[in-house]
């Protein structure tokens, strides 16, 4: 018979167990990152979907059972896909010769703020990374009421 005390050595992962297992959650954030991030600035220049940055907060978040990573991963990997990806849009715009300021310093005159582009394409980034976030926050949510639905046996 073995006792207590070594069944709770055997269970336990090694550090180099540990280090293997953070080392692949890590390249999975990082490829997630590149991948989303290209997604998103592609689907904004093709098709211009305005409200496509929540969509892929929603889709990480939901998606967070599959990936097994903590929620605040989820949420950075969301920020950082969805601003990255609608920075990239506008940076293909300005190398596409759009006269990306030049809207910009409209957009910023008719709301009444000063006419700078850099003011404008800032609250644009910002409005993809709060799109990004409540995306995400609502897909975590979502995957977790499930969870807990399906442990408690609840239908509704």
């Amino acid at each position: 018979m073995t006792s207590v005390n070594e069944q709770s050595q055997t269970t336990q992962p090694t550090p180099l167990a540990r280090t293997a297992g953070t080392g692949r959650r890590l390249l999975i954030v990082a490829v997630a990152i590149l991948a989303g991030t290209a997604f998103v600035a592609a689907l904004t220049v093709v098709v211009q979907l305005w409200f496509l940055p929540f969509a892929i907060g929603l889709l990480l978040g939901g998606l967070r059972p599959i990936l097994r990573l903590r929620g605040a991963l989820i949420v950075l990997l969301a920020a950082v896909t969805t601003t990255g990806g609608w920075g990239l849009a506008l940076l293909w715009r300005v190398v596409s010769d759009e006269p990306v300021a030049g809207a910009a310093r409209v957009t910023a005159a008719l709301a009444g703020l000063p006419a700078d582009a850099a003011v404008i394409i800032a609250a644009t980034l910002l409005i993809a990374l709060f799109q990004g976030l409540c995306g995400a926050w609502l897909g975590l949510s979502l995957t977790s009421l499930r969870k807990r639905q399906h442990t408690t046996g609840e239908t509704s």
